[in-house]
């Protein structure tokens, strides 16, 4: 039986998700095998694959390199894409987007797809957002990420709200690989991958940013390598009055995990630290970025030392409100 995961989850309590678990997974063991003496070889070895598949944990990153994307290489369009909203008068703009069931089987995820459906919902019923692009697996293909954008950047104004929302695969290439124009000061481009495996670079998106038209832009990275969409002057995440937040660092993966039923910094930063409002440290009743990065980032290293989130705040007036 897997573990509710609506349920308020502490990292000490979660021990028995890690790779490195001996204590309970021999408790597991112990516990079932009374159960299953006398069933012979055959029940112990599906128990023994059971009991592996509910640690539970997945790293987000690819077994192979994902296909380089021009406007003019026509990908798969396995998905038709939902139509953009009509318009509406709050002048508040989002693109999200969450992939959990990649074209193939190979590289397929459990939870990106429902971050993405919570941070819809927290947009819309926490923050007034009534022009949301929803896009998830087989929707978010290379083409309608990029037509996506194009609607958030042509309908936004000075006094535009916006947010890019991604929590899905990541990738990491080196600059000579010749995925982007730019040359970053650690050598490296970083990019998120389509449902169709291509990957969008970080020198990509800031070109595709580029014509925005508000300075309240909210970019918001759930994948692996995501702390690289603002380590360097050449990533989307640099911009007067930008706020970006990630995963993870530039050389760092991030983590799905089945039994929380978000991947693991979705589950902190979305699920319960704002659609849930565990984050709004000042009980103002809507909570920050900054308090979402805060509450979230102990609680993922406590889990996964190895993947730390980060945050870059471009906006010195006020903490950033979606």
């Amino acid at each position: 039986m897997f573990m509710d995961p609506r349920r308020r989850i502490i990292p000490n309590s979660l021990t028995f998700f890690s790779e490195n678990s001996p204590s309970t997974s021999e408790g597991v063991t112990t516990r079932y095998s009374r159960c299953l003496v006398g069933l012979g070889v055959v029940a112990l070895i599906w128990f023994s694959l059971a009991a592996t598949a509910m640690d539970g944990l997945k790293l987000m990153g690819l077994d192979e390199e994902p296909l380089k994307y021009g406007e003019e290489a026509r990908p798969d369009r396995p998905g038709k894409p939902p139509k953009p909203p009509e318009p509406t008068p709050s002048n508040k703009w989002a693109v999200v987007i969450g992939i959990a069931d990649y074209r193939g089987t190979g590289n397929d995820l459990w939870h990106p797809d429902e971050d993405a459906k919570e941070m819809a919902q927290v947009l819309q019923e926490k923050y007034g957002y009534t022009n949301i692009m929803l896009l998830t697996n087989k929707q978010a293909t290379a083409s309608a990420i990029s037509k996506a954008i194009d609607w958030l950047v042509a309908n936004t104004d000075a006094e535009s709200q916006a947010v890019f929302f991604f929590s899905g695969h990541g990738y990491r290439a080196p600059d000579g690989d010749g995925w982007d124009s730019d040359s970053e000061a650690d050598g490296q481009d970083e990019m998120i991958v389509t449902y169709d495996m291509y990957g969008l670079p970080d020198g990509w998106l800031k070109a595709k940013f580029a014509g925005i038209g508000t300075s309240h832009f909210t970019l918001l990275f759930g994948n692996c390598f995501s702390g690289g969409m603002f380590d360097d002057a050449s990533d989307p995440g640099f911009g007067e009055g930008r706020v970006t937040a990630s995963a993870c660092a530039a050389d760092q993966y991030g983590w799905d995990y089945l039994q929380l039923g978000n991947t693991l910094w979705g589950y902190y930063f979305v699920d319960l630290g704002m659609l849930d409002g565990e984050a709004d440290t000042n009980l103002d009743s809507k909570v920050s970025v900054e308090e979402a990065h805060g509450y979230a980032q102990p609680l993922v290293v406590a889990m996964r030392p190895d993947s730390v989130p980060d945050i870059l705040d471009n906006d010195e007036s006020a903490e950033r409100i979606p």
